[in-house]
């Protein structure tokens, strides 16, 4: 999957793990990138965005709305220190020392975290971040998602009037300054 597909599918899903985490969707969207390799072939089937598994087994759940759930139930009564971290990189030092998958998170051996901090950083994932500060938008719900005529791209409209475009899909606005163009238009 490319990173445009893989970040428009979950958006919707980091952004809801952000708001009942208190981590910020740039370190979600970077571990999850890193867990699945991008979503990987088995991103449909296993819909376990962040890889658990016990013992020894990854977990498969049948939606992505369960396994999400798993997630957020995981982070909030396994790690609940990654929340204090104050920026996403800090958040991911903070994440990479813990027994996730430490020696996961470090491959390059730039240091703990420095994989999810290379991803957050190439892919420009703290973008997204200012959506999960936003106050009141706990309820935000994606409501329409439109195709564009090439089929390489979509918008998604969500409850409070954003637009976000993927792909080759332009970003003309919405009623609120808050949307944005996810990456970078394909020709």
């Amino acid at each position: 999957m490319n990173p445009n597909s893989f970040i428009g599918q979950a958006l919707p899903y980091a952004e809801l793990a952000a708001s009942k985490t208190g981590l910020y969707i740039s370190l979600i969207l970077a571990q999850w990138i890193d867990e699945t390799g991008w979503g990987g072939p088995d991103w449909y089937v296993r819909c376990n965005p962040g890889n658990i598994s016990e013992n020894g087994l990854t977990i498969v759940y049948p939606s992505f709305e369960a396994g999400v759930k798993a997630y957020i139930n995981l982070i909030n009564n396994q790690y609940p220190n990654l929340r204090t971290g104050a920026t996403p990189q800090a958040q991911a030092i903070r994440l990479g020392a813990s027994n996730w998958a430490s020696s996961h998170y470090d491959i390059t051996g730039g240091g703990v975290g420095s994989d999810l901090i290379n991803i957050i950083n190439t892919y420009n994932l703290e973008r997204f971040d200012s959506m999960s500060t936003t106050p009141n938008y706990n309820d935000r719900q994606f409501v329409a998602l439109a195709p564009t005529p090439t089929g390489k791209g979509y918008w998604i409209l969500d409850s409070y009037g954003e637009v976000y475009s993927f792909g080759d899909a332009e970003y003309f606005g919405g009623l609120t300054p808050e949307g944005q163009q996810v990456g970078t238009p394909q020709a």
